[in-house]
């Protein structure tokens, strides 16, 4: 039995192709049969497997390819799912990224976050990186999201250094509509923020993305006083800093009014000094009036009046 035997077997036992199918490229194949190398390259160029399909049988594995309903495509290689898969639904053949949860303490967190994966299906918004179901193999746990192929609009602002008003204006519009549909469904975000805007590789489409291990957190009503610190205190309403406080309606526009300044700035309103003093500075202080830097009062105004503090 040579290599090629062997990788063919691999990839029959890896389950990513029908029976059929399989049988009509290994005809196709067989009239010039070269290295096992070559073969996997083969493959890939007739796009029956993958690259990442092709190391794994490189490497002499089989698998596994399929969790649940889904079927692993690529690694994610960086960005917030680093780690995890593209991967498509085996009926629909939808895309999809997999994101896998693990630990020590995964049973635990895994309550909360299928309880908040449920909530999350009911914001149908193109404004929303979709979250579809939380999955639950036995062996795997695992979080189904919508592939948006995207950068944060953090990466964009250093790139740039702000948006001109134009642009942030539409910007806004667009998270507004995103936190419009969750606000509708009795929930909140909680965490709106920069790094959780996410801009589509063409520029053309902006979503607001809910991270399934801790932006579902406020959808649950549970508020953790650290995340204050989390680097989310350039967007904190003055009343998330009291005790037993937790994220509602208002701190979300809050946070928006905080997002727009950014935009149209360069920089969050508050910038400079630890947590506290910053918190301190939400509560107390008025911004640097955006007048001052030639944009419209209107546009000033509009600003002032989501970041007002009562």
């Amino acid at each position: 039995m040579n290599d090629n035997d062997n990788l063919w077997k691999l990839i029959a036992a890896g389950d990513l192709l029908p029976a059929e199918d399989l049988l009509e490229l290994q005809s196709e194949f067989i009239r010039n049969p070269p290295t096992h190398q070559d073969l996997l390259k083969w493959l890939v160029g007739k796009t029956a497997i993958t690259g990442y399909h092709a190391k794994v049988f490189e490497a002499g594995h089989n698998g596994p390819f399929q969790y649940g309903d889904y079927q692993v495509q690529e690694r994610v290689a960086k960005g917030h799912f680093e780690g995890g898969f593209f991967a498509k639904h085996v009926a629909s053949k939808h895309p999809v990224v997999l994101s896998f949860f693990s630990g020590d303490d995964v049973d635990l967190r895994w309550k909360s976050l299928n309880r908040a994966a449920i909530a999350c299906t009911q914001f149908a918004s193109p404004y929303i990186v979709r979250c579809f179901e939380a999955v639950d193999t036995g062996e795997f746990k695992f979080m189904v999201l919508e592939d948006f192929r995207s950068k944060p609009l953090t990466e964009v602002l250093a790139r740039t250094g702000h948006l001109k008003p134009k642009s942030a204006c539409d910007v806004i519009r667009r998270i507004g509509l995103a936190l419009q549909t969750i606000h509708q469904t009795g929930n909140v975000h909680g965490h709106v923020a920069t790094k959780n805007v996410w801009v589509a590789e063409n520029g053309n489409a902006i979503k607001l993305f809910l991270d399934p291990d801790y932006q579902f957190v406020p959808l649950i009503t549970t508020h953790q006083d650290s995340s204050i610190g989390g680097g989310l205190v350039d967007y904190s309403a003055p009343e998330l800093a009291g005790p037993n406080s937790h994220p509602d309606v208002l701190t979300d526009i809050y946070a928006l009014g905080c997002l727009f300044y950014e935009l149209l700035v360069g920089k969050p309103p508050f910038p400079i000094g630890d947590v506290q003093e910053r918190i301190q500075q939400h509560a107390t202080q008025r911004v640097k009036p955006l007048e001052n830097l030639g944009y419209d009062k209107k546009l000033a105004q509009f600003v002032y009046f989501m970041m007002a503090k009562d």
